[in-house]
């Protein structure tokens, strides 16, 4: 699922919340600039709609941070047509600059899906070439054999490697115990569900911040697991 993160407060800002609710968008929101920060490092969100009120913050300089560590495309909403402060705007690397009582509900959902489809493609394209493997923030760089959540590198035994390699690339599909088993093994699943139970578990306590609420690695009951 994508995932769109809305900060800011301006007048339109709950009408959005709910048109990307409404078109099954996982919503992130907040009004802090330390929560802005802290959201795009942890959750590595997919599309940023930032909304300007003019309450003394810049934006240019909020864009400017953000574009030191994330490509993360950036729509700004701003309460007024001021063409100069457009111009700086995406100067400083936001992806596009509206005024929101210009734009319909409607125009900016369509220019947000541009904006993800052309993330989400470029993003595949690079990754396939260097062999990296996500789903939410967790990457795996699979020729250097090491997987990330965020930032923070996470320490997998060989098979548990293998393991959550297996489910990401294949993430949205739900794998069956016994294929999870053959793949991994290489042999009949024979007391399969132990071991993978086990495994999973293992897997979960290292990547998962609630492993009882898993966010990557989850089970689908008496079917076997998927990521995502």
């Amino acid at each position: 699922m994508d995932s769109i993160l809305i900060y800011g407060s301006i007048g339109r800002m709950e009408e959005m919340r709910h048109l990307f609710a409404g078109e099954s968008y996982e919503v992130l929101e907040t009004d802090a600039l330390g929560g802005l920060y802290e959201l795009i490092r942890k959750k590595a969100p997919h599309l940023l709609l930032m909304g300007l009120s003019g309450r003394g913050e810049d934006g240019v300089d909020i864009v400017r941070e953000i574009r030191k560590e994330s490509s993360i495309p950036i729509l700004v909403l701003m309460e007024q047509n001021a063409e100069g402060e457009k111009i700086e705007m995406l100067e400083a690397g936001a992806d596009d600059c509206i005024s929101y009582t210009d734009c319909s509900p409607l125009e900016l959902l369509a220019r947000a899906k541009s904006r993800l489809r052309r993330y989400t493609r470029m993003s595949c394209e690079a990754e396939s070439k260097e062999k990296i493997y996500r789903v939410h923030d967790l990457v795996i760089n699979d020729i250097s054999k090491r997987v990330f959540v965020g930032k923070q590198e996470i320490k997998l035994t060989p098979i548990e490697y293998e393991i959550v390699k297996l489910l990401v690339q294949e993430k949205g599909k739900v794998l069956s115990i016994s294929q999870i088993y053959e793949a991994i093994w290489h042999m009949r699943p024979i007391g399969a569900d132990n071991t993978i139970a086990v495994h999973i578990h293992h897997i979960r306590e290292k990547l998962e911040e609630n492993p009882k609420e898993p966010r990557y690695i989850k089970a689908v009951w008496g079917t076997g697991y998927k990521a995502g």
